[in-house]
């Protein structure tokens, strides 16, 4: 395996991939000192995108995407498993990290690589038609029914000039909801760096900003990235109205997919959880079934590494895991 810097330096055109191998996105990526390369394997002519990050104990690696052809494309199954099995022999012999963790989830594997920590990650797609009659029909008849509703009632605007609009809501779900968040800074930043790939949409009823979202976009995918919002909408369509109105934007430049994030099978019985899969699902969307797995390189200061977390985690009450797992089906541990 050769080791590259950017796509530039393969001599090949970053446009046929996905916005996550662009230099801006990677630049942002690269926070806190975290150091990413571009892995070309000659024998399968695959590539790879991956994350090395130093942290007290350990040094973690994680895919940034999953391996692709050098015209962007995915892999057949055979070449995607024998691209993992190699790169993983490298980073091994090399001693470039002490685990590799899966991407985010926007996409997932379709094979599973031998002695790794598998679990089911099925990613939600919707299929962005070319008409807005064609988008409409395909959602439960409910949400055609408030998204009509709220047509006269709402306003829905475009553009990167409403990053403090999305923003507040953002980090006012988030701190509802307990979660962690990033800064305004780094939204900024995500703006000023990749503009021409970044959607931010809010819907607004009476003046009143019932909710925003933030997605990004390349050749042939949007990526339901952040989102926010209020505590109670006024109208009960405005934020599915949003989500229409984003999926004609995308119909219009071209975008032939959306990706919505990953589906856990098995958190049917989460309340919380399950109402956001069926919300995003509702809008007529697939699921394309695959796998995350985890591989572990040096058990010991691994396994040192998860004894500590467990026990600051205890002390501090939160949840300092490196990869979530709840409402997976474990295939290989």
């Amino acid at each position: 395996m050769k080791i590259y810097n950017s796509l530039f330096d393969l001599g090949l055109i970053a446009s046929n991939f996905p916005v996550f191998f662009q230099e801006t996105w990677i630049s942002i990526e690269s926070r806190n000192n975290a150091d990413i390369k571009f892995y070309f394997s000659e024998s399968y002519n695959s590539i790879i995108l991956f994350k090395i990050e130093k942290l007290k104990i350990i040094k973690k690696g994680t895919y940034i995407w999953i391996p692709l052809n050098l015209s962007g494309e995915v892999l057949s199954e055979e070449n995607e498993l024998k691209t993992c099995i190699e790169f993983h022999e490298f980073v091994n012999r090399n001693k470039l990290v002490d685990v590799i963790l899966p991407p985010r989830h926007l996409v997932n594997f379709r094979v599973i690589p031998p002695n790794c920590f598998v679990f089911e990650l099925d990613i939600i797609s919707l299929r962005v038609d070319e008409t807005p009659q064609l988008n409409l029909k395909k959602m439960s008849s409910n949400y055609r029914n408030e998204i009509k509703k709220a047509t006269d009632k709402v306003t829905i605007r475009f553009g990167n000039e409403y990053i403090e609009e999305f923003y507040n809501l953002y980090r006012d779900t988030h701190l509802r909801q307990n979660l962690n968040f990033e800064s305004i800074t780094f939204f900024n930043d995500l703006v000023n760096r990749l503009g021409n790939h970044v959607l931010i949409g809010k819907s607004a009823y009476e003046n009143n900003n019932e909710g925003a979202m933030l997605v990004l976009h390349d050749k042939h995918f949007g990526y339901y990235f952040y989102a926010g919002s209020a505590v109670k909408c006024s109208i009960p369509g405005s934020n599915k109205l949003l989500m229409f109105e984003l999926i004609n934007l995308l119909s219009i430049k071209k975008v032939s997919y959306l990706i919505m994030g990953g589906y856990r099978k098995e958190l049917i019985n989460n309340t919380k959880y399950n109402g956001i899969q069926n919300y995003k699902l509702r809008f007529g969307c697939d699921i394309i079934t695959g796998y995350h797995f985890v591989k572990v390189i040096n058990p010991y200061r691994y396994n040192l590494f998860l004894l500590m977390t467990k026990i600051k985690g205890l002390i501090t009450r939160k949840d300092l895991r490196l990869i979530n797992l709840n409402g997976v089906k474990i295939i290989k541990n």
